[in-house]
């Protein structure tokens, strides 16, 4: 079914975007989400939710460890570290976003004489 292939495909895009930006340096959930936005033009917006169960599942496959620190007077805080297990991930996940947004391209661009005729396709 359409929508559930839909919702893999937004958790892969997910989990693929949370390994970039933790990719750049370890960081803390609001920090995560507020990047995203600001790098997307408020396009992609994570949930916190979504975010965080994401976040969790790359923790538990070891892709991301976390731990906790203090910044000055400021509460404790939950920092993401990419580990060499997300590093490999992160590049798969890329290899798997190009492959497939290539896919899609060639798809939209099919018109005119590429068009693929019955017997071709059959």
């Amino acid at each position: 079914d359409m929508m559930g292939n839909s919702d893999n495909f937004r958790k892969g895009v997910m989990e693929l975007l949370l390994l970039k930006i933790i990719s750049e340096g370890d960081c803390y959930g609001y920090q995560i989400s507020q990047t995203m936005k600001k790098l997307s033009n408020g396009v992609i917006a994570a949930a916190e939710g979504s975010m965080y169960t994401a976040l969790n599942k790359l923790e538990k496959k070891g892709c991301v460890s976390d731990y906790r620190r203090r910044v000055g007077d400021r509460p404790e805080r939950i920092y993401y570290h990419l580990e060499d297990a997300g590093r490999e991930e992160l590049d798969r996940l890329i290899a798997d976003y190009a492959e497939f947004s290539e896919a899609v391209k060639i798809i939209l661009n099919y018109a005119g004489d590429k068009k693929m005729l019955q017997k071709d396709i059959v």
